[in-house]
């Protein structure tokens, strides 16, 4: 999940197979990185049969699959034989943190716990032994590889540096738990650790209670007394915290330094020069103001108690020869973020890094976005988490992301050999489904709204959609497959339905168009400034032209249908006329107005939007 110095792709030795196809190894012909295709298998599939595995791994070979990542547990099974059956390559998570048996009981006190007194299963900082347990850990598991005949198929190692190997504190998403992030330094030896720290900088607990504007009660008398309290206590804001904070940084720093610095020579001492170690970046870096604030308040926003600490760790990647994978590609934003960040230290290209997505839903079924953004920021490639997305409940039956990510991979291929990217608006999957001959429903395979007061805000994850003016302005686009619907028919009717998603309480009656949107956009990088993630709109909010369609909408309530007649939109898409960009839905004029539209992503399928079109015979 992150990245590193470039490295060339040729460099591991892959081969890669699309529909039977060999593909060479190379660079575009701008000298850009050669993309590759990795999915990772859960562990729910390390116990499958061999011939279910067997018939898996050929699946990913026709995919264009190039490298499976895998995690401790897969060796235990049929999947090491019979991937040495094939030509894949391995990407190895060597999670190392997770605590002995018995060992937590013993040492309890040097635990990561947080401001609730809850216990957190991973080493963290204040381990004594950490160093030792987890070098043992990590030997162990290369030698039973070794033994297995695997390290020759071993090209990249993922340093374990924290939860799921990432580099921040425990998080509540690793812990099955709701609610704000926690701190991770109330044990007795974060506290004896942080007593030391500030000792050491400031000599005397009076120089400290000085330096941290304590008066009266709020002084502490002598150092075993200092000692962090809960977070928001009113005289810890400011400088205490300020101090607190850059010990709890300083302090998973320090872990992480070791664990790749380790991480790279065990890999080199198992693997030889040829292997390297991956840094995961996590999730959305926290910025200057979020830190500010946080000191401010003697608390801090989820990132920070996280200590998502992204400029740390490309540092550590470029200086150590590692690459980064991050995590949370998908989000478009923070990829912007960490391209540019690269950018700005003198790294050339970005051929160096993994675009995953987080192991949620909406990400994984949507490959295709992720081949976007790597050929869009020149990233190394895909690796999709998890595969168990590319098919059905017996491990291997084609789901429908499948194809999908045969599509994915297809672009990453022509990318590859072409330097073209795919075309921006080739993603999502949507559906067409007959309902009786000659008639059938449409889903959409994009849906977002554009917002006036938020021009560089994404919502294309988001279940509501909506139009809106007065005070601000918002537009919904909509695009559906109809290069799916049987070719040659004529269109008899196309009607297009939007559920209300939520009641704001709006009385106003009002006309809502529909336009033809007249250039590519991107579901999960549009915003009112742009459309996709290397162009804007020629006109902020979005171009279109129309309207098409007009319906009256008075007040309405959640659940409750709005219908356009969109025939001759969809005449026009279907002879030709017009490339099929989507549609836009917006309010007639600027009269105040507010109603919500229940997008793709709502959890109930009767109220996302549909387009039902009629067919005759005959063009």
């Amino acid at each position: 999940m992150i990245l590193m110095r470039a490295v060339t792709v040729a460099a591991l030795g892959c081969v890669a197979v699309l529909a039977g196809s060999v593909l060479a190894q190379g660079t575009t012909p701008e000298g850009g990185p050669t993309p590759l295709v990795c999915v990772t298998e859960p562990g729910g599939y390390y116990g499958d049969p061999a011939e279910v595995i067997r018939r898996r791994l050929d699946c990913y070979r026709q995919l264009g699959v190039e490298m499976l990542r895998v995690e401790p547990g897969w060796e235990n099974g049929a999947l090491p034989a019979e991937l040495m059956r094939t030509d894949l390559r391995v990407k190895l998570i060597l999670y190392v943190l997770g605590i002995p048996p018995g060992y937590g009981a013993e040492h309890a006190g040097e635990a990561m716990v947080d401001e609730q007194g809850q216990t957190d299963w991973h080493l963290g900082p204040w381990h004594r032994e950490l160093p030792e347990i987890v070098t043992r850990s990590a030997e162990q598991q290369m030698e039973r590889l070794k033994a297995l005949g695997v390290l020759d198929r071993i090209d990249e190692v993922v340093a374990d540096l924290g939860p799921a190997g990432e580099g921040i504190y425990p998080a509540n998403w690793t812990l099955g738990r709701d609610g704000e992030e926690a701190f991770r330094c109330y044990s007795d030896a974060a506290q004896a650790d942080f007593r030391a720290a500030m000792q050491a900088k400031y000599d005397s607990v009076a120089a400290a209670d000085d330096a941290w504007r304590l008066t009266g009660a709020t002084r502490f008398a002598a150092w075993n007394e200092v000692r962090i309290p809960q977070p928001g206590t009113p005289w810890a804001r400011g400088p205490f915290w300020e101090d607190m904070l850059t010990w709890y940084r300083e302090a998973k720093r320090r872990m992480m330094e070791f664990l790749i610095d380790n991480t790279v020579r065990i890999a080199r001492r198992y693997l030889g020069d040829r292997a390297k170690a991956i840094i995961y970046l996590p999730g959305t870096a926290f910025g200057e103001e979020e830190w500010d604030q946080a000191v401010a308040t003697a608390g801090g926003s989820g990132s920070v108690r996280l200590m998502v600490d992204t400029d740390w760790l490309i540092d550590q990647a470029l200086a150590k020869g590692c690459l980064l994978q991050y995590t949370g590609a998908e989000n478009a934003l923070e990829v912007a973020r960490i391209v540019a960040k690269l950018k700005a230290r003198g790294v050339p290209d970005c051929s160096a890094m993994w675009a995953e997505n987080a192991g949620v839903e909406n990400a994984g079924r949507d490959p295709m976005w992720l081949a976007q953004i790597v050929c869009a920021y020149s990233l190394r490639g895909v690796d999709l988490t998890w595969s168990s997305w590319l098919f059905e409940a017996d491990h291997t039956t084609p789901s429908p992301t499948y194809a999908e990510f045969a599509r994915a991979a297809a672009a990453l291929r022509h990318y590859r050999g072409t330097g073209e990217p795919p075309d921006p608006s080739d993603c999502g999957i949507g559906s067409v489904r007959q309902l009786e001959p000659g008639r059938y429903e449409l889903t959409p395979n994009a849906d977002t709204r554009l917002m006036g007061s938020f021009p560089d805000t994404i919502k294309g994850w988001d279940p509501e959609m909506a139009v809106v003016e007065g005070g601000q302005t918002q537009r919904t686009l909509i695009r559906f497959p109809l290069d799916r619907l049987p070719a040659g028919r004529a269109l008899r009717s196309a009607t297009l339905t939007l559920h209300s998603f939520i009641d704001y309480g709006d009385a106003s009656t009002v006309a809502v168009n529909v336009y033809r949107v007249t250039t590519p956009w991107q579901e999960h990088a549009a915003t009112w400034r742009a459309r996709t993630l290397t162009a804007d709109w020629e006109q902020p909010g979005g171009d279109a032209a129309g309207p098409y369609a007009t319906t009256i909408v008075g007040p309405v309530k959640p659940g409750e249908a709005i219908e356009w007649n969109i025939s001759a939109l969809c005449r026009e898409w279907l002879a030709g006329k017009a490339p099929n960009y989507g549609l836009m839905v917006s309010l007639a004029s600027t009269e105040p107005a507010n109603k919500s539209i229940a997008a793709k992503e709502h959890p109930n399928p009767a109220m996302r939007p549909r387009l039902v079109i009629e067919l005759g015979e005959g063009e």
